[in-house]
């Protein structure tokens, strides 16, 4: 059966959604109906008790001796009995009301607060996807036209590669000349705190262990409450100066924290004047120039509070507090501002720390490129001491550069630049969809327990109603029965199956926010590119990641218990986080062999189930799938005219479809037909293995459980992959593909012995 988590997917992820969303307050509707209904009821037995309980009052007095005569006798028990019967209407409105209306209505109150809060949260997130999206198509044509100008630069005034080469060259000295004056700016005197001389490059390290390891609170202001980011104690500065300079005494820290404060980086909070003492009553506050001088982001001024207190990286980050590399420094016999830096526990986190921008670099690529073609001419007979004497020369002498070389200087940064942020933020984008897409499965799947509960609510609802009037009132059995037939005829599941198949806008159809290098398309994912440049990439006809696990799911089946745990591994459902983690192991990394991939899942110890989700993703993930837009409509009208059936009859039929078929196919692109033969041989191989295993057994009983052990599975990874061959949009699209990856398990060595004669015919 269909679920909510494979029906409501829309190009725009929003559409499909409001459907949904529509449907389901529709159904919220519905339970208000019944509620009304209830109500209704209830107050109608209250008014119709009440007025039988008050019979008496309208008749007149009776006489005093009534009950002397039969008549007199009569009357009064019919009395009496009316008003018992007014007590029983008004037991069923208080039955109505305490067992039915109330825990009803708080139920329904409680669906549709779920409801809001999944269409809030999808919404939401939907659209900030959509809203970086946008983001991502702009850096993107950003870097394409910078790149483009950049080029037609280089055309217009570099007649030849020499002239190109000889300005690059001039580039590089002037890189080497910048990071000279770099260097000396950093190894310049700040100044003395507490009784030390620093360098800049040492006060900065010191800064940053100060920032970064030193635990900061928020203080309000007293009175007006106002709030305080990045603060500290006089106490906790000193007692932190101590733990990681070793300084004599606490007077020393103290004149340390004072020339923090004079020199601009502390600011005194809670009182006038600008005076460091030790003190815990004494709050002092991390000015931003501390941060600025430290090159570190202030994440508790205010409004980097706003736009990053809610991200997952800030709620889950982990202060890091080891201070053992300044405690050897400063402990040292001697303390000097020209000391070397100490504090390589302090970077800062990447986005992606197996990213390296050289890699993007331009000027790396065109210079590489270039030495490496004069690599045989250039002398290696140079000491080390000379080529430092020469690069300190470079250094203390600004290069002559001409006007056109410093603007390919400038195109040349802006293009790296560009790139550098387009690449990190298109690996943000693809994570950021994968979560998205993990957090609408998990509120789609829960969406789609809450409607099936709703129903089954209205069910009980129903005959919980039903039941408080039927045990009262033994002259309402034959409407009682008939509500008890309408009762019955509340199918749950049923009204899910229709509104799935009626509304659904879309199967799950992951769409990949693709790297597009300028220079190198789909180089630095493999995920999510076209099967042929992936295959052309690989220099394989299959892909590596399909052929590796496909042969190691092979490596997998001995060591399975049985045959069913063998063959449910391709159709059991996995979660799609779990999926989605070792994706994005095999996305980022470019591999070389079959080796490098098959150390990755084995090592990772990832659940077989899991492995085989993988490949189906990379197949969803294909921009074009294996069997082609076009070629699915022929198929189409093919299965339409020869359709798949087990009458003997339709031998011709099946002929026919099946030539058809081959003949089809042949029109793919080859890597398509490689990767079809691939992943048919897999299956049709266990297939196989299934039925040699039927063959050893004499059992009759045991050889019917291996054919529909066998049948079973025929048909349910033909469903699993129905979409993955074919990225069907609509439920009956689905059924064409299942109908073919069918036929191509049943008549796997025909069609493929027919495609591979025709290829060989065509070469």
């Amino acid at each position: 059966m269909p679920s909510f988590a494979d029906s409501f997917w829309s190009d725009d992820m929003t559409s499909g959604l409001q459907v949904l969303f529509y449907k389901l307050y529709n159904g919220c509707n519905q339970c208000d109906a019944f509620i009304q209904l209830f109500a209704s009821r209830m107050q109608y037995e209250v008014a119709y008790g009440r007025q039988l309980c008050g019979v008496q009052t309208g008749i007149d007095k009776e006489p005093e001796d009534h009950l002397e005569t039969t008549a007199g006798i009569a009357l009064h028990h019919i009395l009496k009995e009316m008003q018992n019967e007014g007590d029983e209407h008004l037991n069923i409105a208080s039955n109505i009301e305490s067992l039915v209306l109330q825990p009803f209505s708080q139920w329904c109150l409680d669906h549709k607060g779920r409801i809001k809060y999944s269409e809030k949260t999808l919404m939401d997130n939907v659209k900030n996807l959509t809203k970086s999206k946008s983001y991502v198509s702009k850096l993107e044509r950003e870097y394409f036209n910078k790149c483009k100008k950049l080029e037609d630069f280089k055309r217009i005034n570099f007649m030849n590669d020499d002239e190109l080469t000889k300005a690059m060259k001039s580039l590089d000295l002037q890189k080497q000349h910048e990071l000279y004056l770099e260097n000396e700016k950093e190894n310049q005197l700040f100044g003395k705190l507490g009784d030390i001389e620093f360098d800049c490059r040492t006060l900065r390290e010191t800064m940053t262990a100060l920032l970064k390891d030193l635990p900061h609170a928020e203080y309000r202001l007293p009175l007006i409450n106002y709030p305080l980011t990045n603060t500290n104690t006089g106490y906790e500065i000193t007692h932190f100066i101590l733990e990681i300079m070793s300084f004599k005494d606490t007077d020393q820290a103290e004149r340390f924290g004072q020339d923090l404060l004079d020199f601009g980086f502390l600011k005194y909070v809670n009182g006038v004047g600008n005076t460091f003492v030790n003190s815990k009553k004494f709050q002092y506050q991390w000015k931003d120039y501390a941060y600025k001088f430290a090159k570190l982001p202030n994440t508790g001024s205010e409004s980097d509070t706003n736009n990053n207190s809610q991200t997952p990286e800030n709620l889950q980050e982990n202060i890091s507090r080891n201070f053992s590399n300044l405690t050897r420094y400063f402990s040292g016999d001697s303390i000097s501002g020209n000391t070397t830096a100490v504090l390589s526990n302090n970077t800062t986190d990447s986005v992606d720390d197996s990213f390296d921008a050289k890699e993007l670099s331009i000027t790396s690529s065109v210079t590489e490129s270039n030495n490496n073609s004069k690599k045989e001419s250039t002398p290696v007979s140079d000491t080390t001491g000379g080529s430092k004497m020469k690069e300190s020369k470079v250094g203390l002498e600004p290069p002559n550069i001409t006007d056109i070389e410093k603007t390919l200087h400038g195109l040349i940064k802006d293009v790296e630049a560009t790139n550098l942020l387009y690449f990190k933020e298109c690996n943000k984008m693809d994570t950021l969809r994968c979560s998205v897409e993990e957090l609408m499965i998990d509120h789609l799947s829960f969406i789609e327990k809450c409607e099936l509960d709703r129903t089954k609510a209205i069910k009980k609802a129903t005959i919980d109603f039903c039941s408080t009037i039927s045990n009262k009132i033994a002259q309402m059995k034959v409407h009682i029965e008939k509500m008890i037939d309408a009762e019955g005829l509340i199918d749950p599941t049923g009204d899910l199956l229709g509104l799935i198949s009626k509304y659904n806008t879309g199967l799950f159809q992951p769409k990949v926010i693709t790297y597009n290098n300028y220079y190198n398309p789909g180089i630095y994912q493999n995920f999510g590119i076209d099967l042929e440049t992936r295959c052309r990439l690989d220099k394989r006809v299959v892909p590596l990641i399909v052929t590796v696990i496909l042969s190691y799911m092979d490596m997998m089946y001995p060591d399975m218990e049985n045959d069913k745990i063998r063959v449910s591994i391709w159709t059991q459902p996995v979660k799609l986080s779990l999926t989605h983690q070792l994706r994005n192991l095999l996305n980022k990394t470019q591999f070389k062999s079959d080796e490098d991939i098959m150390k990755i899942l084995k090592e990772g110890n990832y659940e077989p189930s899991t492995i085989a989700s993988v490949l189906k993703i990379y197949l969803l993930e294909l921009p074009e799938p294996l069997i082609t837009t076009e070629l699915a409509e022929i198929l189409g009208v093919l299965y339409n005219e020869y359709p798949q059936s087990n009458d003997d009859k339709e031998e011709n039929n099946e002929e026919k479809r099946i030539t058809g078929i081959f003949t089809a196919l042949a029109s793919l692109p080859k890597p398509h037909i490689a990767t079809l033969d691939a992943i048919s041989t897999h299956f049709y191989r266990l297939i196989k293995i299934l039925r040699m295993a039927n063959a050893d057994n004499t059992s009759e009983e045991k050889s019917k459980e291996v054919d529909m052990l066998v049948s079973t599975f025929i048909t349910d990874v033909s469903k699993e992959f129905a979409n993955c061959i074919l990225h069907a949009k609509k439920f009956e699209d689905n059924e064409l593909g299942y109908k073919i990856f069918y036929d191509l398990l049943t008549h796997k060595k025909r069609i493929f012995k027919e495609l591979k004669r025709q290829n060989s015919s065509v070469r």
